[in-house]
C-alpha cells in the first residue's frame, strides 16, 4: 500500500478525528506511527462498540472485546486475532492491496477501502457478515494472481475478480465485476460500490469525500480512491454511522449527492447501479484505484477499462511463474505454495526495498539482503537485477557512514551479481563500491589491531565451592589474553587505498562487546570476500589478492574473539552464557550467518547461543516467543531461526 501524505499529517488526520470524538492524547511519548496505531484503537473502541454488525469489518464482528468494557487509557479494540490478510499485486509492482477474506480491499489506507454490497429480495447482503462457510475472496491459481468473490442468486451469477494490472507506467488494482444471466428471460440486479472509512486494521478517517460526475471518479481526503467504467444510477454521500443507510440506498428515489465533510472522520460514498440483463446475458463493470496516489489536479491514468487488463496481468504473471525457479511435491498444496511465496516476494519486494521516495534507511540493508536473496535463490534475476540497479541509483555514499549499513549493501549489490553473472551489471555498480569499500576495509583493519578481551572487573569474579562455602575471588587473565594481538605480517603489504589507514596503538579498543558486533563483523567479512571476487572479475589482481589477505586475516581475527567471547560470558554465568537483553541479537546473528552461508564464527559460541535460545526462548511448537514481541515478530524470528538449522 502506498501514500502520498507523510506520517506526519497522516498523524494530524488522526489527531482531528480522535478529539472530535472526545478521545484525550495519549499519555506518553510516541512515535508518529505508534500514535497513529493508538489512535486508531482508541478509535475503533469509541466507533465500533456503537455500531451495527453491517457498520464493521469482520475481524470486529468477530471479536469479544467489542461487548465488554476494559479500563485503559481508551478504550481501546484492535485486530490483534483476524488477520487472514491476502495482498494483492503485481510482478516488481511498486505497491499492492490489502484484502480480507470477505473482500474489504485496502489499496490506500487514505482512501479507505472498498466493498460491494448486492441487494437480494430478502435485503441488503453485506460481505463483511455472511458465515465462514459463505462466500469468500478466493485466489483463482498461484499462476494468475486473480481473486473471486462469487454468489448465486436465482439465475444471476455474481462475481467479482479482483488483480493488479499496469499500463504505460501507471499501476492500479482493479474490481472487475461480472453478473451473469443464466435464464431465458429478462433479469434485474442491483449492487453497490462502497468506498467505507475501515480496514483490517480498524478505522481510517476519512474526512472529506466527493464524486466527480464528469470523470467518473470518487476523491477521499483529496485523493483518488476510485474511477469507473460505467455511470451509477444514483449516489449517497453519507457517514459511516448513519443507521438508516441501508433502508435509505434500497430505495429506489432518485438521489445524486456529489460531496461531505465529515470531521469524525466516517465521510462514506455509496454508488448504486442498476442492470437489466438479457437472457443468457452478462454485464461487466471495471472499477479501478491507482495504486499511486493522484489528486484532483492530477489527470486520471491511462489504464483500460475492459478485460484487456485482466489478460494482460495473467499473461505478465504466467511468464514470471515460468521462469522462475518451480518444484513439485507429493502434496500439491506445498507446490502451490511454493508458488504463492514467489508470488508474494515478488509483489512486495519492490515497496520494501525502495521506500516511495527513494530514500535507503541505513536500518533496513539486513532486511534488503534477505529480499534480495530470496530473489535471487528463486532464479527471479531479472527482478532481481532490476530492483537492485535502482537500490544503486539511490545509494549516497553520506547515508551509509555506517559500516553496519554500508557492508550489508556491498554484500547485497554483489550477491546479486554473483548470480546474474552480467559484467554489463557489475561494471554499473562498481563506482558504489569503491565509494563504500575503504569504510569497511579500515573496519576490517581494526578487528586486527585491536588489543584482546579483557574482562572486565565485575565480571572477573567467579565462584569457587571449599567445603560447601561459596566464596568470590578476582579471575585474572591467563597470558595468552594477556598478550596484545600482532597482526599478521603480510598485512602492510595490502592496498591502502582500500584498507585505510593504520589505527594509532593508543585507539585500539575492544571490538566485541556484545553480538551485534559479531554480525556486523559477518557481513564486513562477507563483503570483502565478494569484493574479492568481484575486483578479480574487473581485472584487478593486485586489489583482489589484497582484499582476499584481508579477509583470511580478519577471519582469523573474528574466529579467536568470538572464542574469546564465549569463555568470558561463561565465566560470568556457566548456566546463562546469553544474556536476556541479547537474546534477540543472538537470533538476527544466527539469521545473519544463515544468509551469508557464514563460517567466520566460531561454532562453539553459536552452538551456545542455539541452545539457550532453544531451550529458554522456544515454545512447545518451537516457535521464539519473547516478552513484549508481537506474533507477527514471533514468526519472523522462528523462520530466522528455522534458515540457521537449515543452513546448518
Amino acid at each position: 500500500m502506498m501514500s502520498l501524505a507523510t506520517p506526519q499529517s497522516i498523524l494530524e488526520r488522526f489527531r482531528r478525528v480522535a478529539r472530535n470524538h472526545g478521545i484525550p492524547d495519549p499519555q506518553r511519548h510516541l512515535d508518529a506511527t505508534g500514535e497513529i496505531e493508538w489512535l486508531r484503537a482508541c478509535l475503533n473502541g469509541r466507533v465500533y462498540r456503537a455500531a451495527e454488525n453491517w457498520m464493521l469489518p469482520n475481524w470486529a464482528l468477530r471479536d469479544s472485546r467489542r461487548s465488554s468494557k476494559v479500563p485503559s487509557e481508551c478504550d481501546s479494540l484492535d485486530n490483534d486475532q483476524r488477520r487472514n490478510w491476502t495482498t494483492i499485486g503485481g510482478v516488481g509492482s511498486r505497491g499492492y492491496a490489502i484484502s480480507d477474506s470477505k473482500g474489504l480491499l485496502t489499496v490506500n489506507p487514505e482512501c479507505g477501502s472498498i466493498e460491494f454490497w448486492l441487494l437480494a429480495p430478502t435485503g441488503i447482503i453485506f460481505p463483511s457478515t455472511i458465515a465462514d462457510e459463505g462466500p469468500r475472496l478466493t485466489l483463482l491459481s498461484p499462476e494468475d494472481q486473480v481473486y473471486e468473490w462469487r454468489m448465486d442468486l436465482g439465475p444471476l451469477e455474481y462475481s467479482r475478480l479482483v488483480y493488479h494490472s499496469s499500463e504505460g507506467g501507471s499501476e492500479a488494482i482493479y474490481n472487475e465485476v461480472q453478473v451473469r444471466n443464466r435464464s431465458l428471460e429478462r433479469a434485474k440486479f442491483t449492487f453497490y460500490a462502497v468506498i467505507r472509512p475501515i480496514s483490517v486494521n480498524g478505522v481510517e478517517p476519512i474526512e472529506t469525500a466527493e464524486f466527480s460526475a464528469p470523470k467518473r471518479a470518487v476523491y477521499t481526503n483529496g485523493i483518488l480512491a476510485m474511477i469507473m467504467n460505467r455511470d451509477p444510477k444514483f449516489v449517497y454521500v453519507t457517514t459511516a454511522n448513519n443507521k438508516n443507510l441501508p433502508s435509505t440506498i434500497a430505495d429506489l428515489a432518485p438521489r445524486s449527492d456529489s460531496a461531505i465533510n465529515a470531521p469524525d472522520g466516517l465521510a462514506t460514498v455509496v454508488l448504486r447501479f442498476d442492470i437489466i440483463l438479457k437472457p443468457a446475458g452478462t454485464e461487466r463493470f471495471f472499477f479501478v484505484s491507482p495504486l499511486v496516489p493522484l489528486t484532483k489536479k492530477d489527470p486520471l491514468p491511462a489504464l483500460p477499462m475492459d478485460q484487456r487488463a485482466r489478460d494482460s496481468t495473467v499473461q505478465t504473471w504466467f511468464e514470471f511463474m515460468g521462469s522462475t525457479l518451480s518444484g513439485e511435491f507429493p502434496d500439491r498444496n506445498l507446490s502451490q505454495l511454493l508458488s504463492q511465496s514467489k508470488a508474494l516476494l515478488a509483489m512486495q519486494v519492490r515497496s520494501s526495498v525502495l521506500p516511495q521516495q527513494m530514500r535507503i534507511p541505513d536500518s533496513s540493508w539486513n532486511d534488503k539482503a534477505h529480499l534480495l536473496s530470496a530473489l535471487c535463490r528463486g532464479n527471479c534475476l531479472s527482478l532481481a537485477r532490476e530492483v537492485s540497479l535502482d537500490l544503486v541509483r539511490g545509494i549516497q555514499a553520506d547515508t551509509l557512514t555506517d559500516v553496519s549499513a554500508a557492508a550489508p549493501a556491498v554484500w547485497t549489490i554483489l550477491h546479486v551479481f554473483e548470480h546474474l553473472q552480467d559484467m554489463s551489471y557489475l561494471r554499473t555498480v562498481r563506482p558504489v563500491l569503491d565509494e563504500l569499500l575503504p569504510a569497511i576495509s579500515e573496519k576490517a583493519r581494526s578487528y586486527l589491531s585491536s588489543a584482546p578481551i579483557e574482562v572486565p572487573k565485575e565480571e572477573q569474579q567467579v565462584v569457587q565451592q571449599k567445603e560447601g562455602v561459596t566464596e568470590w575471588t578476582g579471575q585474572q587473565p591467563n597470558e595468552e589474553e594477556s598478550t596484545p594481538r600482532v597482526p599478521i605480517a603480510h598485512a602492510n603489504e595490502i592496498s591502502a587505498s582500500y584498507l585505510g589507514p593504520r589505527l594509532p596503538s593508543e585507539d585500539r579498543t575492544p571490538q566485541f562487546r556484545r553480538l551485534t558486533d559479531f554480525a556486523v563483523a559477518s557481513w564486513v567479512v562477507e563483503a570483502l570476500r565478494s569484493a574479492a571476487n568481484a575486483y578479480d572479475r574487473l581485472g584487478q589482481t593486485e586489489d583482489a589478492k589484497s582484499l582476499a589477505a584481508l579477509v583470511a586475516e580478519c577471519t582469523a581475527a573474528v574466529q579467536k574473539s568470538s572464542k574469546d567471547f564465549t569463555e568470558m560470558a561463561s565465566r560470568r554465568d556457566t548456566k546463562n552464557v546469553l544474556p536476556d537483553d541479547e537474546v534477540l541479537d543472538g537470533i538476527i546473528l544466527l539469521g545473519t550467518l544463515a544468509l551469508l552461508r557464514s563460517k567466520s564464527i566460531d561454532t562453539g559460541m553459536l552452538e551456545c547461543v542455539q541452545q539457550e535460545i532453544a531451550q529458554k526462548w522456544t515454545t512447545i511448537l518451537r516457535m521464539v516467543k519473547l516478552p513484549g514481541v508481537t506474533r507477527e515478530h514471533s514468526v519472523h524470528l522462528t523462520l530466522l531461526m528455522a534458515h540457521y538449522y537449515a543452513f546448518n
